[in-house]
C-alpha cells in the first residue's frame, strides 16, 4: 500500500485482535499491537510515522447521516512533518487566514489526533491547514473541495514523501 493511498472499508469480525503493519520491504512489523473491535461499527486505521516508528491511529466512524442538506467531515494529522496544525474550512474566497482575523475551525491538531466531524452545509469549501498559531505559512490550500449533502469524510494529512504535507479524503459515508 503506497504512502497517501486509502483502501475500502474490509470485514473483520468483533472481538480482540492482533493489529500488525509491516513495511512492503521487510518482514519485521512496525506495529503490533492488541485491538477490540466492536460489532457494527466502522473504524478507520491510519499509520502516522512518529520518532522513526509507525503510530497507529484507530478511529471509530460516524454513520450517521448528517442533518438535511449538511455533510460531516473530521479532519485527521497524520504527518510528524507538521507538528501541530490549525485548520480552516471557508468557503471560496472567504479571507485567507494569513492576511485578515479568521479564527480557525480546528485548533492546535496535534500528531495522531483527529477533531471531531464538522457539520457543514454541503458545497464548495477550502481547505487551508498552517502550523498552529502561524496562519501565514499554509501547508495546505486544497483550492475549492465539493461536498454532497448526505456525505461524512475524514480528511487525513499526511507526508508527501518529499519533505512536504498533502492531503487524502476518505469516504466513511456515501
Amino acid at each position: 500500500l503506497a504512502l497517501g493511498t486509502p483502501t475500502s472499508y474490509s470485514s473483520v469480525s468483533s472481538g480482540s485482535h492482533t493489529l500488525v503493519v509491516e513495511p512492503s520491504n521487510s518482514s519485521t512489523a512496525s506495529i503490533s499491537e492488541s485491538i477490540t473491535l466492536n460489532s457494527a461499527t466502522n473504524y478507520t486505521l491510519i499509520t502516522a510515522n512518529y520518532a522513526a516508528n509507525l503510530t497507529p491511529i484507530l478511529l471509530t466512524d460516524d454513520k450517521s447521516s448528517p442533518s438535511s442538506g449538511d455533510f460531516k467531515l473530521r479532519v485527521v494529522n497524520a504527518a510528524v512533518e507538521a507538528g501541530s496544525v490549525d485548520v480552516y474550512i471557508q468557503s471560496p474566497g472567504t479571507t485567507d487566514p494569513a492576511t485578515g482575523s479568521v479564527t480557525p475551525t480546528v485548533s492546535g491538531l496535534g500528531l495522531a489526533s483527529s477533531s471531531a466531524y464538522q457539520s457543514l452545509a454541503a458545497g464548495s469549501w477550502n481547505i487551508i491547514v498552517t502550523p498552529a498559531g502561524y496562519p501565514v505559512v499554509h501547508y495546505i490550500n486544497t483550492g475549492s473541495l465539493s461536498f454532497s449533502a448526505g456525505q461524512n469524510r475524514t480528511l487525513v494529512i499526511v507526508p508527501n514523501g518529499n519533505g512536504g504535507i498533502t492531503s487524502v479524503t476518505l469516504s466513511d459515508l456515501n
